[in-house]
């Protein structure tokens, strides 16, 4: 199989090329965002004492960058850049990283990107992205804070083992409100040094599909996606199955979005990923003019954690925006945070914050 993925990926790559010119060099753009709140937390005694209130934020700057060359093939360059706030604090580092390659055959993708059945993963809807958004998540713990003991659960319904590793992925052109995608995962180890076999994960596959279109007023969106280790190499990681599934479905109709995702992990390895797992999203929102309200939940389970027991995660939110100018956000979230496991590491509390959420 990896080898027909090689052959794949070549072929795609001699037929989107070919030799041509570009009628224009490529010149970079800046885009990108940045995202501050401001909050209250509680947190049991049980964990520790945390102050309560708190400044928290995520910024990323995005060197953007393509020209058309004279055969039609469209080059492009995205380079992201984080640039400090929640975690990262002092720190700017290059976040995603890659090319692409498009064209009437579809998307080529190279490099440090999420893979094809992340790309198109649908969720339940949440108005001010506060749900599964990567930086300002409440199952990691940035506000109700996640015990040690806890620390196995998935903060996201999308496939995402893999990240950012470098990768090729191929995206098609919708037919008939249809795309599908699939992306090789050389590694997951240091791409500075020649991947060791019996160290990573080798040779992962994701593949997804989605579906968006309408009927009579009433939005569809869907979406499925799948990822495995090619079997030759799951030895080199343990023993056993390395999978997951995901699925997700949003139905909009007069400003009214309902929707939720389900993914479901068999990670029966010897790694520290080797955990059985499963999360869970449902939301309803309502959108009106430059304001939307929302309320959504989230279940996480990780099976067979710490000390031999079950690690879970629910969120129960309701969130709120509104469209200031172009670009501009303000946002609001009040959400219940409940973490436990079978023993006694357990810590749930309510967290109030809002803020501002800037795209340029």
């Amino acid at each position: 199989m990896k080898h027909i993925l090689f052959a794949t990926t070549a072929i795609a790559a001699i037929g989107l090329g070919g030799i041509a010119h570009a009628a224009d060099p490529i010149t970079l753009k800046l885009g990108g965002y940045s995202r501050y709140y401001v909050g209250y937390a509680d947190n049991d005694e049980s964990v520790g004492d945390y102050q309560e209130f708190d400044v928290k934020g995520a910024n990323e700057v995005y060197f953007l960058g393509s020209t058309t060359l004279d055969n039609g093939l469209k080059v492009g360059v995205d380079i992201q850049m984080e640039a400090g706030g929640n975690a990262d604090t002092r720190k700017s580092n290059i976040d995603e990283a890659y090319i692409t390659l498009d064209s009437s055959f579809g998307r080529v993708i190279i490099g440090a990107e999420n893979n094809a059945a992340y790309l198109m993963h649908v969720t339940a809807p949440d108005a001010a992205g506060t749900l599964e958004s990567g930086e300002i998540n409440l199952m990691g713990g940035t506000w109700v804070v996640r015990p040690s003991g806890v620390n196995s659960l998935q903060k996201e319904s999308g496939i995402d083992v893999e990240s950012d590793a470098e990768k090729i992925t191929y995206i098609s052109p919708s037919f008939g409100g249809f795309t599908a995608g699939i992306s090789y995962v050389p590694s997951l180890g240091d791409h500075d040094q020649a991947p060791k076999l019996e160290d990573d994960l080798t040779d992962l596959v994701a593949a997804g599909v989605a579906y968006k279109n309408s009927f009579g007023g009433v939005g569809v969106k869907a979406s499925a996606g799948y990822l495995t280790v090619l079997e030759e190499n799951e030895t080199a990681s343990g023993t056993g199955d390395y999978d997951e599934v995901s699925a997700g479905i949003q139905l909009s109709y007069a400003g009214f979005t309902v929707g939720g995702s389900y993914a479901n992990i068999n990670h029966d390895t010897t790694t520290d990923k080797g955990l059985d797992g499963r999360v869970f999203t449902a939301g309803l929102q309502y959108a009106v003019g430059a304001g939307a309200v929302s309320f959504a939940y989230m279940d996480s389970k990780a099976e067979g954690a710490v000390g031999g027991g079950d690690d879970r995660g629910k969120i129960y939110q309701a969130s709120g925006k509104y469209n200031l100018g172009p670009g501009i956000a303000a946002v609001t979230t009040v959400g219940h945070v409940d973490f436990e496991d079978e023993g006694a590491d357990a810590n749930d509390g309510w967290t109030a914050f809002g803020g501002l959420r800037l795209s340029f």
